[in-house]
């Protein structure tokens, strides 16, 4: 790690190097340190000044910010820096062809980083409901799809999150969870006492 922020130094003392450029499909340098988990070359980086912090990309990935890409990959350290700038939309959502409408927290819930989870919705800035993606499903839907249960749990501390939200399909977060055969999701859900056992989705019904 300490030696690609070396690299770093090096390639941005020369004064010919644009801390936020982009390549093709509109990645910046700090996008790209946020995605691989590099968090000295984030402080770095940050600590410029001359970067745009939100910056969206295109390409598949399309709308994509750096703490979208963090999220996502669970560098908690990095997600917190970004956040702390305080120049970052928390709850902005995607708009590329594998993830379309998913905001940070749902990106984190979906692959279980439950500290991502919880750094998140600490920020009181993001909907902790959010089913602006392509297939109308929640933070706690992907979480408890996926069996992720210390996600699941964090989500359901929230008192905003709607138990029962259901997708454009009308199912439910038990739904997915009693699909994939995640018990200890099930068991969470249940226990909330919010769930309703009788209502049919467009798919199975």
């Amino acid at each position: 790690m300490a030696g690609f922020t070396g690299v770093v130094r090096r390639l941005f003392g020369t004064r010919k190097v644009n801390a936020d450029s982009k390549n093709q499909v509109g990645r910046t340098p700090l996008s790209l340190a946020a995605e691989n988990g590099h968090v000295e070359v984030a402080k770095y980086l940050l600590g410029t000044r001359t970067v745009d912090v939100d910056s969206k990309c295109g390409g598949f990935f399309s709308g994509r910010t750096p703490l979208s890409f963090a999220a996502a990959s669970g560098y908690e350290a990095i997600v917190k820096l970004l956040l702390e700038t305080g120049k970052v939309n928390a709850d902005t959502a995607s708009n590329g062809l594998f993830d379309a409408g998913q905001s940070p927290l749902s990106l984190a819930a979906e692959n279980g980083h439950m500290s991502v989870v919880e750094l998140l919705l600490k920020t009181g800035r993001v909907d902790v409901n959010s089913t602006a993606n392509y297939d109308g499903r929640s933070p706690l839907s992907w979480a408890s799809g996926n069996g992720h249960e210390a996600a699941v749990r964090a989500l359901l501390d929230d008192s905003d999150v709607d138990v029962d939200c259901k997708d454009f399909d009308n199912r439910t977060p038990l739904s997915f969870a009693t699909e994939n055969g995640h018990e200890a999701v099930v068991r969470l859900l249940l226990a909330t006492g919010k769930v309703d056992l009788l209502v049919e989705d467009d798919k199975f019904s």
